[in-house]
């Protein structure tokens, strides 16, 4: 994404572009999990640390504009945010 044509605005108010509007699934360890400022989620996830090598990346649960916001139908991404939510219960990082 760094190599991305055209580049990627960085500014808070710029859109997705086309590779971010899909959702992907993966079998992984959860390592570290913070809410962030922007109402994100941001993950560090793995495969088993025993393995070698050690791989991880960064993902993120995507905040939700306010719900009186036009562009709020993300079925599928607050669809996301609810079962994350629901997973951490009363533990939801801050």
């Amino acid at each position: 994404m760094i190599k991305h044509k055209p580049k990627i605005p960085t500014g808070p108010t710029s859109g997705r572009v086309k590779e971010e509007e899909r959702n992907v699934g993966v079998a992984a360890f959860l390592y570290a999990a913070s809410r962030e400022a922007d109402n994100d989620f941001h993950l560090i996830v793995g495969r088993d640390h025993t393995l070698a090598p050690e791989m991880y990346m960064t993902m993120e649960v995507s905040g939700l504009p306010p719900k009186g916001n036009p562009t709020f139908d993300f079925k599928d991404l607050d669809s996301a945010r609810r079962a994350f939510k629901k997973f951490f219960g009363t533990k939801l990082p801050a």
